[in-house]
């Protein structure tokens, strides 16, 4: 990581810049590191100082001032950066985690270095020669003599989240990570009945568990479900669904999405928040979507321990009516075909069928299934030989192995791939997964040996 993209977004505080209460990082003079938690917010724990990462909030603090003295809280959690005794032996000189209390060992004196730098004190301390700094040789944020090393660079932290626009087609699945994995829940979809109530699945359709997002120019987003011509609005602590010409409940019918990243992609997580608060931070207390085992729930939540949803682009009724319009094409097209290239053709036809009658569908592969088709056909027409095309031709429908030198199949549920020199397994989500280990129920692609395999656990 360059120090260009580590220093950027910085805004340093000079002597008189530490605004009471405000959010700062604690960093070392050249910006490069920075006081974090680490995510270990209990008493007794050691904040330590690592590479400055401006989306990590582990590493953000709030300065408030109090009289002569500050007090120095994380915005994780309910506490505060504690001095833990005189004599600085118990944590080996270096400073601690404890629940905010008030006591003179939290109370902190920021001294100015008159160059935008602060020597930083306890209050208590008897012993003003002495900060607490970062100690390169023993890689600690530890009591030591003031020298111009030991000099700490406070640095505003903006922890503002701003909505994710989307406007689309899309499923809603759940994301479940440690330290709180949800075995019973994750890489599940959400399903909306024909009232609109939602549960979860691990097996997607088309018809229940794709959704149509669409975001204003505020930030707000509405919720559809396109095969029932509803929109999903909240109803005390979970969802329903109304007709489209019912605006009796369209208040309650607002949603905000914001994401661990800028942009939308496969390993973008997100929070969907159940009302219109389009600016939080990560410690902001929303009305976020929840799921505890198989239940879902809206729950006041810290956005920062919400996200745990992904969204996963869809087609929209166009784009796969346009696979149709290509498989009606190609099907005309092979009657003027025999022998071999006949064959060859309705084998393609039959794949990129598949794809219609496979419940798990998202636009990439539908362009990829027009294109695929379309060429196929093209050289057919041409006259090209099967074994022309052979590593053109990806199989991307459910296959019969048994007739091909790869064989893919499942076993106690594993993905077993036989003679392969190279493969991959990717979830439904595009992720990639290791192999030989059991897998939740769900859909999985393959590409062995440049051919895509799809397989339903």
């Amino acid at each position: 990581m360059g120090l260009a993209l580590l220093l950027s977004g910085f805004t340093s505080a000079t002597a008189d810049d530490i605004i009471s209460g405000e959010t700062y990082r604690i960093c070392t003079t050249d910006g490069t590191r920075a006081l974090s938690t680490c995510g270990s917010n209990k008493n007794d724990a050691v904040p330590r100082m690592v590479l400055l990462d401006t989306t990590d909030d582990n590493q953000t603090w709030t300065i408030t001032q109090s009289g002569d003295y500050y007090t120095v809280k994380t915005t994780q959690g309910n506490f505060c950066l504690d001095n833990p005794s005189e004599n600085h032996t118990g944590f080996s000189n270096q400073v601690c985690l404890w629940q905010t209390s008030g006591g003179n060992n939290q109370k902190w004196t920021f001294e100015a270095t008159g160059d935008g730098d602060y020597y930083m004190i306890p209050f208590e301390s008897s012993d003003k020669s002495k900060c607490y700094a970062y100690d390169e040789t023993s890689d600690k944020f530890v009591f030591q003599t003031k020298t111009e090393t030991t000099r700490v660079k406070l640095t505003k932290a903006n922890t503002s989240k701003t909505p994710l626009a989307v406007d689309g087609y899309y499923a809603l699945q759940v994301v479940s990570t440690l330290p709180n994995y949800n075995a019973a829940a994750d890489g599940k979809f959400f399903a909306f009945s024909s009232t609109g109530a939602p549960s979860l699945t691990a097996n997607y359709t088309y018809e229940k568990c794709r959704l149509q997002i669409t975001t204003d120019k505020n930030g707000i987003a509405s919720l559809v479900i396109p095969s029932t011509e509803k929109y999903l609005y909240l109803q005390s602590t979970t969802l329903r669904a109304t007709s489209l010409t019912d605006d009796t409940k369209k208040g309650n019918a607002k949603f905000v999405i914001y994401a661990n990243s800028e942009t939308l992609d496969f390993d973008t997580e997100v929070a969907i928040h159940a009302g219109s608060t389009t600016d939080a931070s990560n410690n902001t207390s929303l009305k976020v979507f929840t799921v505890s085992g198989n239940s879902f729930s809206v729950t006041s939540k810290a956005l920062s321990k919400s996200y745990a949803f992904r969204l996963v682009a869809l087609p929209a009724a166009k784009d796969v009516e346009k696979l149709k319009a290509a498989i009606d094409a190609a099907k005309e097209a092979a009657k003027s075909l025999t022998g071999d290239a006949a064959t060859e053709a309705n084998a393609a036809i039959a794949e990129a069928q598949s794809e219609l009658d496979y419940p798990y569908v998202t636009k990439y592969e539908v362009y990829m299934d027009i294109k695929t088709l379309n060429q196929k056909m093209e050289d057919l027409k041409n006259g090209a030989s099967a074994s022309m095309n052979q590593d053109f031709n990806a199989t991307t429908g459910l296959n019969d192995a048994q007739s091909q030198a790869i064989k893919v199949y499942t076993s106690n549920g594993t993905i077993v791939v036989e003679n392969a020199q190279t493969y991959s397994i990717f979830n439904a989500a595009g992720q990639r997964v290791a192999a030989d280990q059991k897998l939740p129920n769900g859909a999985y692609i393959v590409v062995a040996n440049g051919q895509t395999f799809k397989v339903a656990l």
